[in-house]
């Protein structure tokens, strides 16, 4: 069956390995693509952790896509890629997973993961 958004223009899947994947349509006439990976960890999450999470996404990092943090009180940890609708192709939506995936495996030298 084909994935299709819900009535919040949004699709979430949770992926054993990688994590909760959401891609949903952002803007005020839906001409975004927010594309979001995250995982849920111990807490509490510490300063040492925020700043790493902020060291990750930092312009530096080596993404292509501008990458912006989540954090949550409750140790949800996601990253988060916003895009115009036009360039959204499979090799990007592709690219963008494997960066999200890379930014949250490199959290695991500070922050451990919930089971």
């Amino acid at each position: 069956e084909d994935l299709a958004l819900n009535d919040q223009g949004a699709v979430v899947l949770a992926i054993e390995r990688l994590g909760t994947l959401a891609i949903e349509m952002a803007g005020d006439r839906d001409e975004r693509v927010a594309v979001s990976l995250g995982r849920r960890y111990r807490e509490p999450l510490g300063e040492d952790v925020c700043r790493a999470v902020l060291e990750t996404c930092h312009y530096r990092s080596g993404s292509r896509f501008p990458v912006h943090p989540i954090v949550s009180g409750s140790g949800q940890i996601a990253f988060a890629v916003c895009l115009d609708t036009s360039e959204i192709t499979v090799q990007n939506l592709h690219e963008i997973i494997d960066d999200l995936d890379r930014l949250n495996e490199s959290l695991s030298g500070v922050a451990v993961l919930e089971v």
